[in-house]
C-alpha cells in the first residue's frame, strides 16, 4: 500500500500539463505495443506512416515541449507493466512530436557485438544532430539499417 501511496503523491505533484502528457504517452505506448503484436511490421509501418503524415509541420512549439514529451514517454514506459523497450519508445516520441520537422527514427544493429546480434531504435534531430531518445553508451556503436524521416 505504501508504494501506491507514493505513486499517488507523485501523480498529484505533477502539473496538469505533465499529467496530460503522461497519459497521452501511456495511451500511445500501449497502442504501439498492441499494434506491433497484432500486425506484421510492414503493415504497422504503413499504418504508422499514415498517422504521422496527417499533421502539418509546425515550428511554434513551446520551449521545453520536446523534453517534456521525452520525459513522459520514458516515465510511462518505466511505470507501465509492459516491456516497452527502445522501439516502442522511439515510435511513441516520433508520433507525439509528429508535427516537428527534422526528427528521424533510426533502427540499427550493433557493430562488433560480442554477444551476437543486438538492435536498437532511437530518434535523432537533424537540426541539432543530437539523440532525442534512445541514447546508448559511447562504448557501443550501432550501424543504422533504416532511417525514417
Amino acid at each position: 500500500m505504501g508504494k501506491l501511496r507514493t505513486y499517488w503523491s507523485q501523480w498529484r505533484a505533477l502539473s496538469a500539463s505533465r499529467r496530460r502528457q503522461f497519459l497521452k504517452a501511456s495511451v500511445c505506448l500501449i497502442s504501439i505495443k498492441l499494434a506491433l503484436h497484432l500486425f506484421s511490421f510492414s503493415v504497422f509501418k504503413r499504418l504508422f506512416g499514415l498517422a504521422v503524415k496527417q499533421v502539418p509541420s509546425r515550428s511554434d512549439v513551446a520551449a521545453g515541449y520536446l523534453d517534456d514529451t521525452v520525459w513522459a514517454v520514458r516515465s510511462a514506459a518505466y511505470h507501465l507493466p509492459l516491456s516497452l523497450m527502445c522501439l516502442p519508445q522511439a515510435l511513441a516520441v516520433k508520433y507525439l512530436l509528429r508535427g516537428l520537422p527534422g526528427l528521424s527514427l533510426h533502427i540499427g544493429v550493433q557493430q562488433n557485438a560480442t554477444d551476437g546480434f543486438a538492435a536498437h531504435a532511437w530518434i535523432e534531430s537533424s537540426t541539432s544532430g543530437s539523440i532525442i531518445i534512445g541514447d546508448w553508451p559511447q562504448t557501443v556503436s550501432y550501424r543504422p539499417l533504416w532511417v525514417w524521416v
